[in-house]
């Protein structure tokens, strides 16, 4: 019985699906299921995977009625999987041959593991490369120093990496009570590992994420960061508190996540600069009396 599952949520991906499937279909470690999870494309995205489907038993097609929005979908794909061990796959994004067997490899060889993570490569959609995030070598023997390091150098796609799957769903399930926003939940979630010390690392594999250009994004209100922000640093000290920190470490720690907040969700600076700019445009935004 296949004890990986590849969760491969997907909405209008023609352009890139039949590349991400094809590297999970050349996987080296043969034993998995793959669940792809269409949300109503409206382009050829059904055509493509069911062709694999067709071709590739270890391949199921589900194809959601309505589109549910990316977070239900992602999260549909997750309760449909019913394997020991999970991953989800962006349908833009593939993986190197030896992404199953080199993760798998590492829960093997540590029984208390509960995320293992690759090297990741993020390319431009025109194939230029885009930046490489590795895992940090050497792993510090300090517990503190360890996550320190961690928390510094954990880019958002580990949470694309392996998972035990309960563990996943715990973990997000906690996030998304406390922190129920896109914006930073994917550190959130890799944080809860990080802080427990149960996540290792390889860069023989490879996830290769593809970064399509947007619109650049509009800040929300100051308000709204402010309240993001506190939300942040909270999830993390209610996290770190349920360990066995002694009061010293704790004081370390409460240094480190205020740095991580700033990092990975608001800096006080920004959101200052935010609530600057509203009092300045606040007049123009008036209605006429």
């Amino acid at each position: 019985m296949s004890e990986v599952t590849v969760g491969i949520p997907v909405y209008n991906g023609e352009a890139y699906l039949q590349r991400c499937l094809l590297s999970v279909q050349r996987q080296t470690e043969e034993d998995f299921v793959a669940l792809i999870y269409d949300n109503a494309s409206t382009d050829g995205t059904r055509e493509i995977a069911e062709s694999f489907c067709r071709a590739d038993k270890r391949f199921i097609y589900f194809r959601q009625i309505e589109n549910r929005g990316p977070t239900n979908n992602f999260l549909d794909v997750l309760d449909a999987a019913k394997t020991e061990f999970f991953f989800w796959l962006a349908h833009d994004d593939y993986i190197s041959p030896n992404f199953i067997e080199e993760l798998y490899g590492l829960f093997r060889s540590n029984p208390n593991l509960c995320l293992a993570v690759p090297r990741v490569l993020s390319l431009h959609e025109d194939g230029r490369a885009y930046g490489e995030s590795l895992w940090p070598s050497p792993i510090p023997d300090n517990r503190l120093e360890r996550i320190a390091l961690l928390l510094r150098e954990a880019p958002p796609s580990w949470f694309y990496a392996l998972w035990r799957r309960e563990e996943l769903k715990n973990a997000f399930d906690r996030v998304w009570s406390h922190y129920p926003h896109g914006w930073g939940s994917d550190h959130l979630t890799i944080y809860t590992q990080i802080i427990r010390g149960t996540l290792a690392g390889t860069n023989a594999a490879s996830l290769t994420q593809t970064i399509q250009h947007r619109p650049a994004r509009v800040r929300p209100p100051f308000r709204h960061m402010l309240e993001l922000r506190r939300l942040f640093r909270q999830f993390c000290l209610d996290e770190a508190k349920q360990q066995d920190f002694t009061s010293d470490q704790m004081k370390r720690l409460r240094a480190m996540i205020e740095s991580y907040t700033s990092d990975r969700c608001y800096s006080n600076r920004k959101i200052a600069r935010r609530a600057l700019r509203e009092i300045i445009l606040s007049p123009f935004a008036r209605s006429p009396s």
